[in-house]
């Protein structure tokens, strides 16, 4: 990880903004790849399919576990409005629990799909739906922390998105 992101956000205020900014950004690009990906034609092509689905989904689970690490950190953005605003702390520790919930239905997924003996015997249709419902779900995550920063500086983290 690079902590160059990090030590700029200890020394500006306004980094810590910047850096959840490229944290969002990047998870946002593995969204996007997991479900162009998850779009593609599979029958007849399933080995194919199922590689390309692992790729994306370590690509999330990486940008998801970079964006953790960034937001655990005592001067992280979601930590200085805890910090800062108390009150606000069990939305910002629910709002990590769920991303961790996500990260775990992502292991739990790919493992369950390394482990398939027969490419050609899976069920396609519900491997997508299951994809479908770790993005509908992480961009349901996504809305909330902007509604949070929001909430507690009125800037706008959904901002370009």
């Amino acid at each position: 990880m690079d902590n160059a992101p990090r030590a700029q956000a200890e020394q500006d205020p306004t980094s810590r903004f910047r850096v959840s900014k490229t944290d969002r950004d990047r998870s946002l690009d593995a969204i996007h790849l997991l479900e162009l990906h998850a779009g593609s034609a599979a029958p007849g092509r399933e080995q194919e399919w199922l590689a390309s689905i692992h790729g994306a989904l370590e690509i999330l689970r990486g940008a998801l576990s970079e964006q953790a690490d960034n937001s655990l950190g005592a001067d992280s953005l979601l930590s200085t409005i805890g910090t800062e605003q108390p009150h606000m702390c069990p939305k910002i520790d629910q709002l990590r629990r769920r991303y961790q919930a996500v990260s775990q239905q992502i292991d739990e997924l790919n493992a369950e799909l390394r482990a398939v003996a027969e490419p050609e015997a899976i069920d396609i249709a519900d491997i997508r739906q299951t994809l479908d419902a770790i993005a509908t779900e992480l961009r349901y995550q996504r809305a909330r922390e902007s509604d949070l920063v929001y909430e507690a500086y009125s800037l706008d983290l959904g901002e370009g998105d």
